[in-house]
């Protein structure tokens, strides 16, 4: 739900509202097998490309098409090492878990703050989207050898720290990394 922070590329809505990422505009659920009539988090349709005996298909579609390679590393190598996790059983702490109903809501709510100054109820404390990450990549390093570090994967992975720990300053101090706060940043 916080994954346009590192790899949303920007966008001003038709009221003029500057979002983080232009794809949040047309998610319509958390999970579901349409595909035309609307746009869900997570694409559900059972469409292999593969042996379906061997694989699953998996279609996260809230991501957007980033220009630049570190952004890109970062975004992919995150989702890689969350998928891995919950492949080997990982389970998100209880008051982390949220309802279907509960994700797109947060998703917009981050989505609609590039001044990164919101936080968000999650079980009993409120977090910022940087602060929500920061779980998931703690998770992450807990696992290392589950979910199979390799040596690239230390690099990414200190980028991502060094980025999430900018993100907690503010916006200002993503500007020529982060796509999205670049773009924030000339228009304000």
């Amino acid at each position: 739900v916080a994954r346009p922070l590192i790899g949303g590329s920007g966008h001003i809505n038709r009221t003029g509202m500057f979002l983080l990422s232009p794809r949040m505009n047309w998610m319509s659920g958390a999970v579901s097998s349409a595909t035309t009539s609307g746009r869900p988090l997570v694409n559900s349709r059972d469409e292999t490309h593969a042996d379906p005996s061997k694989f699953f298909r998996y279609h996260h579609i809230i991501g957007d098409t980033n220009i630049t390679d570190e952004v890109c590393r970062m975004k992919i190598a995150f989702s890689y090492w969350v998928l891995r996790l919950v492949e080997r059983g990982w389970k998100a702490p209880v008051w982390l878990r949220m309802q279907r109903g509960e994700l797109l809501p947060l998703s917009r709510a981050i989505n609609n703050d590039p001044r990164l100054e919101s936080t968000h109820q999650l079980g009993r404390r409120r977090f910022s989207a940087a602060e929500i990450l920061e779980i998931y990549l703690n998770a992450v390093d807990n696992n290392r050898k589950r979910i199979l570090f390799e040596e690239e994967d230390d690099k990414i992975f200190n980028d991502v720290v060094r980025y999430l720990e900018r993100a907690k300053k503010g916006f200002e101090a993503l500007v020529g990394q982060s796509e999205w706060a670049t773009k924030y940043l000339l228009i304000t």
